[in-house]
């Protein structure tokens, strides 16, 4: 929500008649009135006499916290901010590759040689995995295609993150439990993994004229080559 709301300033909650079918009364809210974006949160406190609001909370850094790509003052502008959560949310998010195939078939732009005569295609994914005992409990690994020279830019093609906070009240017992499981996890590592798929980025580079097509024969020299990886990590 937090990156949805920070590319799309303009859309943000509109008033709304309680008892609809999408807006039934609650505890707290009656019947016959209008919910909006200055309406309070129960039942989270903003004081002593006032509820949070949906305005209120617009940005998380109020509470004392801001997502990766919502930190706003480390950009020079808005645009400048939401152009780069635009393109957080194309890694996380992006087109299906099989639209955009199907479409380019349609449209027959310079895609269309890469489906087979049964709309087949290879689908590619970066299978990622790590150790749970050497990772920490939050990080962010950051996956990209950089291009021939140290100058180009480099392209965001996926986004691993893991955000496990331990409260003070089970720490202790955490680090009697990592010192009571220490050998048996010397030889039996329970790994993390996630997977991230590659397809979507790997065909704007072949609009781009920077690979020939998603055969293995051209795509793995490519990958050698062109993907990186830089994990951010809390410790």
């Amino acid at each position: 929500m937090p990156l949805y709301t920070t590319a799309n300033p303009t859309a943000w909650l509109q008033p709304a008649a309680v008892d609809g079918a999408r807006n039934q009364a609650t505890f707290w809210i009656p019947p016959s009135g209008t919910t909006d974006a200055n309406t309070g949160l129960p039942p989270f406190w903003k004081n002593e006499n006032e509820f949070w609001t949906s305005n209120d909370a617009h940005h998380t850094d109020v509470f004392g916290y801001a997502y990766p790509g919502t930190q706003y003052w480390n950009f020079t502008s808005d645009e400048e901010w939401r152009n780069s959560v635009r393109g957080i949310i194309q890694s996380l998010y992006p087109n299906s590759a099989r639209s955009t195939l199907t479409n380019a078939v349609a449209n027959g732009d310079t895609l269309t040689h890469i489906m087979d005569e049964g709309n087949m295609f290879m689908d590619w994914v970066i299978q990622v995995k790590a150790s749970a005992r050497e990772m920490p409990p939050i990080f962010r690994a950051m996956f990209s295609l950089v291009g021939d020279f140290s100058s180009d830019a480099s392209t965001e093609v996926g986004m691993w993150m893991r955000m496990i906070v331990d409260g003070p009240e089970t720490s202790a017992w955490k680090a009697r439990e990592a010192e009571q499981n220490a050998k048996r996890f010397s030889t039996i590592d329970q790994g993390l993994t996630n997977t991230i798929g590659l397809t979507s980025s790997l065909l704007d580079q072949i609009k781009a004229g920077k690979l020939e097509s998603l055969d293995p024969e051209a795509v793995v020299p490519y990958l050698n080559t062109h993907l990186t990886w830089v994990v951010y990590a809390v410790r």
